[in-house]
């Protein structure tokens, strides 16, 4: 069978489905709704011809040079009526009055774009303007062709791409044949407009008017207007407002569109048209409101065409390229970084789409995702990500770089550049309040963000109306006397928090205790399925398969555990594996760390995501414990799991093939898993639904009071709970703590009350 071009470079141009003479390519939607070729097998003869007229395949630019001018239509009410400077009606009109035929772009009265061919003024007014949505061309190229062997005149208006399909399927020239294109944006699909339409006036409207472009208020500031079958309006929006933002914001184009070969300055068509944005600053002192084009002609038929209507063109003016300033006629559009977000969220209506997609609703996750060692670290930022994404949020993975973990490995920078969506990097706090604008949404977790309650990790830099919250946070190895200990310090940076979830049950007591609010939820690696990762194992090419019967090792200290009974057993029988590094000592990939998991006989670990992910791939296995308040997070997890505890052992020399081979329901375990994910899924809906509190900063600040400029005579220092005064740098003289002023930081001076 004959293949057409890459799916992802397919304009939707309708040639090939054109020129096939034996019907058997139709044009069919797919999941975002653009229209594609698809081939019956049973009727292709693999003929050629659609690989012979395809755009993409087939590219036949123009060589004669280029003039480029502006100017706009003498006939005010033509101007008004059209998008930019009227040069469409124009041509148009010049066409109609050889007794030829117009084709261009014609909304009917269900709202669906078609090209058709007219050959009379009165259909002209439905094909003027701007209509931000790809049509379908259906059977206008077979049109085009008759009037044309019938030697009748014809303009063609369309996008470039559509130009180009026309083009080849003619396979000659024809002298009575004007190509006019314009300066493409890029095309949404028929559907999306729909689903707006659908929103905002219910199923089976009927629309006398729609116009993208009108610009009675203003050519710089036009709105759509939209009036249904009685000629009444019943819509009027800017360019700010959902359908024209999402367009202009690159949201929901077609993907070819990010790809296209004819958005540079080399055409195939007789004239472009387009918007001269450039005449503020060209002819600052004429009345613009009107409308203004700009038009490159390509060949010298564009140019007599053009030369005919002179005395109807308004300050025609030959200018430089630079001038008509187009982007578009420098490169393709680039498209929207939440595209595929927009199309997946099938279930959302159209205007919470625009919300979530364009960054109302923005949420900036916060963990160790600069770890290059620690592959858990990096799951927990991933997940997390993908969480938030399916709550119909758009995350970002805060970029924050430790100072230690400048060196980077390959493996790691990998899975960052393909799986995460990393802001800017972010190397200190002011990097991080710089940042703090793009987001009314702030997420620290999972993971250990809590262990030294570090206020970067802790939010400490988020200020202004924005919510905070945390999901699945560890305090780390603390017991409750630091915690009491430290109170003042913590509780000032947990009380801004809105809404605060720790990962182990331990934790959530230990804030209790100090007046901290708190509920525990499952770690987010375990809110995805075993499919998603399944997925990154698939998708990474040093994956490598055992073929041999092996034991994974979770372990933090390999070399140790060989020093065991167990391994000295059982190393004939049983290949060791280290799931961290290769027998090169080389860090392995994500998807090699999953793989070695998920296909082992048995998994050994005091890795707490090695063991997370021999849940997750229902392995029998065993986990050691690390002695010290870490260990809370497997006993919280065993516990909510309903996991036996005699499989966490205190040691590695406890390790033995009786306790390996003990039975785990693991029915049991993911019936535990959707009830733990379903209170944790609701968790985060709901906090990132609740209204949120005024942030101030809680920074350590330090203040520097000079004298003549010459030397420091006192340096206040502010942090989370004291102020400290210093005299020449060294002499702590005054301190502030817990509402008492003390002289050199002992002698209580004041007593200070607050109401």
């Amino acid at each position: 069978m004959t293949n057409l071009c890459d799916m992802k470079n397919c304009t939707g141009c309708s040639s090939c489905f054109s020129i096939c003479p034996n019907n058997a390519i139709s044009m069919q939607k797919n999941e975002e709704g653009f229209l594609y070729p698809i081939i019956d097998k049973e009727k292709c003869t693999n003929c050629g011809l659609c690989q012979k007229v395809c755009p993409e395949l087939q590219v036949n630019f123009n060589k004669e040079k280029q003039q480029y001018y502006i100017g706009f239509n003498s006939d005010i009410k033509d101007c008004y009526e059209s998008s930019s400077g009227g040069m469409f009606s124009l041509l148009a009109r010049k066409i109609l009055k050889q007794n030829g035929y117009v084709a261009g772009a014609m909304f009917d009265e269900n709202a669906i774009l078609k090209h058709v061919l007219i050959d009379n003024e009165k259909d002209l007014a439905k094909l003027k303007g701007s209509k931000y949505l790809q049509s379908d061309i259906n059977d206008v190229y077979k049109q085009v062709q008759e009037k044309l062997k019938e030697n009748n005149y014809v303009l063609f208006c369309g996008t470039p791409c559509q130009c180009a399909g026309l083009k080849n399927f003619l396979q000659k020239d024809y002298e009575k044949l004007y190509l006019v294109d314009f300066v493409c944006h890029g095309v949404p699909a028929q559907e999306t407009f729909n689903e707006y339409l659908r929103e905002k006036f219910g199923e089976n409207k009927k629309y006398s008017y729609i116009n993208f472009r009108d610009k009675s208020n203003s050519y710089y500031f036009p709105k759509l207007i939209i009036k249904d079958e009685n000629g009444i309006d019943i819509l009027e929006e800017g360019f700010d407002k959902e359908y024209l933002l999402g367009f202009s914001e690159n949201l929901y184009l077609r993907k070819s569109c990010s790809y296209c070969k004819y958005a540079q300055i080399k055409r195939v068509s007789d004239i472009t048209l387009a918007d001269f944005w450039n005449v503020k600053n060209y002819m600052p002192n004429f009345d613009y409101e009107k409308g203004f084009s700009s038009f490159i002609i390509n060949t010298p038929k564009g140019n007599d065409l053009i030369k005919n209507l002179k005395d109807k063109i308004s300050c025609m003016q030959e200018v430089k390229l630079n001038i008509i300033n187009q982007p578009y006629l420098k490169a393709p559009l680039k498209t929207h970084k939440n595209r595929e977000l927009f199309f997946s969220l099938k279930n959302m209506s159209f205007s919470k789409k625009i919300e979530t997609c364009l960054g109302t609703k923005n949420v900036g996750i916060i963990n160790f995702q600069d770890e290059n060692s620690n592959y858990g670290a990096l799951f927990v930022a991933y997940s997390m990500k993908k969480v938030i994404e399916k709550l119909g949020y758009n995350a970002f993975n805060i970029n924050f770089i430790r100072s230690s973990q400048i060196e980077t490995n390959k493996h790691f920078d990998d899975f960052r550049k393909k799986y995460l969506n990393l802001t800017t990097p972010c190397y200190n706090i002011q990097d991080l309040k710089n940042i703090q604008k793009d987001f009314k949404l702030f997420v620290t977790g999972g993971d250990q963000v809590f262990n030294g309650f570090s206020s970067i990790y802790s939010l400490g830099w988020v200020e202004g109306n924005k919510k905070i919250l945390s999901y699945a946070a560890s305090l780390g190895a603390h017991n409750l006397s630091y915690f009491i200990k430290n109170k003042s310090l913590i509780t000032k940076l947990l009380s801004r928090f809105d809404n605060i979830a720790v990962r182990e049950d331990s934790a959530e007591s230990i804030l209790s205790n100090i007046g901290i609010a708190s509920e525990s939820v499952i770690d987010s690696v375990l809110l995805l399925n075993e499919e998603e990762y399944n997925k990154i194992i698939s998708e990474d090419t040093n994956v490598k398969p055992i073929n041999k019967k092996y034991i994974a090792c979770a372990l933090w200290d390999f070399d140790e555990f060989k020093k065991t009974d167990f391994y000295e057993k059982m190393h004939n029988e049983y290949t060791f594996i280290n799931v961290f590094k290769n027998e090169n000592n080389e860090m392995n990939s994500f998807g090699q760390f999953l793989n070695l998991i998920k296909n082992a006989d048995y998994v050994i670990g005091n890795s707490y995501h090695g063991i997370v992910f021999s849940i997750i791939f229902q392995k029998k296995f065993l986990a050691i414990r690390l002695n010290d308040m870490r260990d809370d997070r497997l006993i919280t997890l065993f516990s909510k799991l309903k996991i036996n505890k005699n499989r966490l052992l205190y040691s590695i020399n406890e390790i033995n093939k009786e306790l390996l081979d003990e039975f785990i329901n693991y029915n049991l375990v993911k019936e535990n898993i959707l009830l733990e994910q379903e209170h944790s899924y609701k968790y985060l809906k709901e906090s990132l639904e609740s209204p949120s509190k005024y942030k101030y900063s809680c920074l350590d600040t330090k203040t520097k009071i000079r004298f003549l400029n010459l030397f420091t005579l006192f340096e206040i220092i502010e942090t989370f709970d004291k102020t400290k005064c210093y005299f020449l740098k060294k002499i702590p003289l005054l301190t502030i703590k817990k509402g008492q002023i003390y002289l050199f930081g002992f002698i209580p001076l004041l007593n200070i009350q607050t109401k």
